[in-house]
């Protein structure tokens, strides 16, 4: 026997082995939630051999398991939380199981090794090798140098433009400097029209 227990612990519902619930709004379902975020016949509760089984009716708001909307059958396990719609339930079956087929997928997610507590962090991360200084400012220049090539033989060879190198820092501080500038002008802007919003 499994309940379905309301977060407010106002409904109870219970599910008994072999059964097959209809739940919705309609006086006919099996489960009747007067509530106008179920659909009139929004979902079915399914209790075969243990294993507890929730299918949504194509309803307009949803039927959701932990939090999640769904669009396919999906087995339930104690401590689970259903939504029907706005209506929430948890599971209360300690002898709940899920399929076979269902199991051996959870049963591969948990087999993944731990991490040892002497392995470093920066072992498990995808290192990606950044350019150090005078190897951006080669990237930068050679790129400049396409460019002028690609802009055109008809420019005169004999003139050459300096191309300017800025720091990671310099460039990082303009852009804070603009977006400081930007939010000053947008503070000003607000006092200018709506004066009585601060």
């Amino acid at each position: 026997m499994i309940y379905l227990r309301s977060l407010d612990d106002q409904i109870i519902i219970q599910v008994d082995e072999g059964q097959n619930l209809l739940v919705g709004r309609l006086p006919k379902c099996d489960i009747v939630l007067e509530d106008g975020s179920v659909s009139s016949q929004h979902a079915r509760l399914q209790l075969i051999e243990q294993k507890l089984r929730v299918v949504d009716m194509g309803s307009t708001n949803g039927t959701r398991v932990n939090y999640a909307a769904i669009d396919d059958p999906v087995y339930l396990l104690d401590g689970d939380t259903l939504e029907f719609g706005n209506v929430s339930f948890t599971i209360d079956g300690a002898s709940l199981i899920t399929p076979a087929s269902e199991s051996t997928a959870m049963a591969a997610i948990v087999d993944l090794d731990p991490l040892e507590a002497s392995q470093a962090l920066s072992d498990t991360m995808l290192s990606i090798p950044l350019p150090d200084e005078t190897e951006l400012e080669q990237m930068i220049q050679e790129s400049a140098n396409k460019g002028q090539n690609q802009e055109g033989s008809s420019s005169d060879a004999s003139s050459e433009e300096e191309v300017v190198v800025l720091a990671p820092e310099a460039i990082s501080f303009r852009i804070a400097l603009g977006l400081l500038l930007m939010g000053g002008l947008v503070l000003l802007a607000l006092l200018w029209f709506r004066p009585d919003t601060l």
